[in-house]
C-alpha cells in the first residue's frame, strides 16, 4: 500500500485532471456541496 500511496502523493497530480475534465469537477463540487451541506451543524 505504501508504494501506492507514495505514487499517489508524488507523481499524481489531481487538479490537472480536474482541468482537464472541467464536467468531472463540476459534478464531483456539486455532489461534495451538497453533502456537506445535509452533515453540517
Amino acid at each position: 500500500m505504501n508504494e501506492i500511496e507514495c505514487w499517489y502523493d508524488t507523481e499524481y497530480d489531481e487538479w490537472e485532471r480536474l482541468e482537464r475534465h472541467k464536467i468531472e469537477f463540476d459534478i464531483t463540487k456539486r455532489f461534495l456541496d451538497d453533502f456537506i451541506k445535509e452533515h453540517s451543524c
